[in-house]
């Protein structure tokens, strides 16, 4: 077969496929008005058929969800944020102790049990407690009582369920005190632990 047969077949088979489906079509009379209102699901005298009402009563029920839902959803999300506020100045807050002690009194008790709630809260923070006493007593004994305190606080937060993987300790003795006056007001603000997260 040379070139041009084979395009007169390949038109001809077009033609006889353009000539089938041209055959094959129905011709539906309707005035501009009804063609309008049946697109948008309505009958011809304004009233929606009753698949379309159903289809709009579904869409306002699913809008009025959708609204209701993100109004409750940015209220968790600002509580949710005001509670990891809450947890992380709980865990900022210090544990103080007795002079020449490591003993965890009520009231540090309660803080480190604050602490461990606001832990439990926020399950991928790590936290790092740091022991420190006043300047009373040779750096080497400072340096050991500070790690004792940091035990203590981390001993205490193990056992209230935080996982101790997620608690470091070290201990700075005499260094770095929050007040560096010469009186008992001062000692006692310096014989404490920090938690810091991170």
């Amino acid at each position: 077969m040379n070139v041009m047969t084979r395009k007169t077949i390949v038109v001809l088979f077009v033609l006889a496929l353009l000539a089938g489906f041209g055959c094959a079509k129905k011709q539906v009379s309707s005035t501009p008005d009804q063609t309008s209102a049946a697109a948008q699901g309505e009958m011809t005298d304004g009233t929606p058929t009753d698949d379309e009402a159903a289809r709009r009563a579904a869409e306002e029920e699913a809008y009025r969800r959708s609204e209701l839902q993100d109004d409750q959803t940015g209220q968790t999300e600002q509580e949710r944020l005001q509670a990891e506020q809450q947890a992380k100045q709980n865990i900022n807050e210090l544990v103080f102790f007795a002079y020449d002690s490591y003993e965890l009194d009520s009231k540090a008790r309660e803080v480190l049990q604050r602490k461990a709630q606001a832990l439990k809260l926020m399950p991928d923070t790590r936290v790092t407690i740091k022991g420190f006493c006043d300047e009373r007593g040779t750096e080497e004994y400072n340096l050991a009582l500070g790690e004792r305190r940091a035990r203590a606080s981390f001993d205490f937060l193990v056992l209230m369920g935080v996982n101790p993987n997620r608690i470091n300790i070290v201990s700075y003795g005499e260094d770095n005190p929050l007040d560096p006056a010469n009186s008992e007001a001062a000692y006692a603000k310096n014989r404490r632990c920090e938690f810091e997260i991170g």
